[in-house]
């Protein structure tokens, strides 16, 4: 065999380097392109999902089409910033989750609920969401974690 001259190996390096270079460039273009940020907004959560409460007898606002956002008619406190922000996977056991998101100060959910139409009713046990965080509670069986809850319902 014979051994591979001087100048192939240095055509090599340089076909190599020139297309490192456009690749890198390219990527660079595209990594850097502006984006255009298109804002969430919340859907409106299903019937299957009425309201998030605290067991205190507080009155309740129902999570309809017409007001999806507002957890509770009470006094502005930093449980008044907990709110519903979507409902996921509807009727689809294994995906379907409720997404709750705290937009104010610290709040303690325990004693609060959150009941379906058909009179199933989740209790937050001790959790207290941060500000800016969520939670998800997902209608199948799990393990609690910080920011994962499950209902552990059979339908």
């Amino acid at each position: 065999m014979q051994p591979i001259p001087l100048r192939t190996w240095i055509a090599l390096a340089v076909v190599n380097i020139a297309i490192s270079t456009v690749t890198t460039l390219l990527v660079l273009r595209v990594a850097g392109a502006p984006r255009q940020i298109v804002p969430l907004i919340p859907a409106p959560p299903p019937a299957a999902v009425q309201a998030l409460q605290p067991a205190s007898g507080t009155t309740p606002a129902v999570a309809t089409a017409a007001q999806p956002t507002q957890v509770a008619k009470q006094p502005a406190t930093a449980l008044s910033s907990v709110r519903i922000v979507a409902v996921i996977g509807v009727g689809q056991r294994q995906r379907e989750q409720v997404v709750i998101a705290n937009e104010g100060d610290l709040a303690d959910l325990k004693g609060w609920s959150v009941s379906s139409s058909r009179s199933s009713v989740y209790s937050f046990k001790n959790v207290a969401m941060l500000k800016d965080t969520f939670i998800n509670l997902y209608t199948t069986s799990g393990s609690d974690t910080t920011s994962n809850v499950f209902w552990n319902r059979d339908e």
